[in-house]
């Protein structure tokens, strides 16, 4: 989003995203910008993004482990299990695409309960620069100047 000129473009794709989800949404309302690549920077959003997930009430949810699960041959369950492995709380993003995680996604849970780590449906606060719409933590991302 942070690198659409168009600021209806970028709100335009958040808007149409919130009417495909309907009556499945619920509360808070998440939205996780696109990396490109896990990349966190200004590319994430731009200002007319930021203002409408603010306004929307958004709690807008970053990460702190890409396995890279899109490239093909299954090495991102062991980049996966060495990110969460040196961190006390891990998000990791994973993708339900064709070439995604889905193929190893059992060896990789499997693994995760071997070790004892729990698997939670929260976010680590250093996650989320907004909760709720109010902004939380500009020190997560200053160089977007949320």
């Amino acid at each position: 989003m942070g690198r659409i000129a168009d600021t209806a473009e970028a709100v335009g794709e958040i808007t149409a995203c919130e009417a495909e989800v309907g009556a499945l949404a619920e509360a808070p309302r998440l939205f996780r910008p696109f990396g490109g690549a896990g990349k966190i920077g200004p590319q994430l959003l731009n200002h007319a993004a930021r203002e409408h997930l603010l306004a929307e009430g958004y709690t807008c949810v970053l990460w702190n482990s890409i396995p890279a699960d899109w490239l093909k041959g299954g090495e991102w369950v062991e980049r996966a299990l060495e990110q969460t492995a040196a961190q006390a709380w891990s998000l990791v993003v994973l993708h339900d695409i064709p070439g995604g995680c889905v193929d190893d996604l059992e060896r990789f849970l499997d693994a995760l309960e071997a070790r004892g780590d729990k698997i939670v449906q929260d976010f680590p606060f250093d996650s989320l620069p907004t909760v709720a719409g109010q902004l939380v933590r500009p020190d997560v991302l200053p160089e977007l100047e949320l």
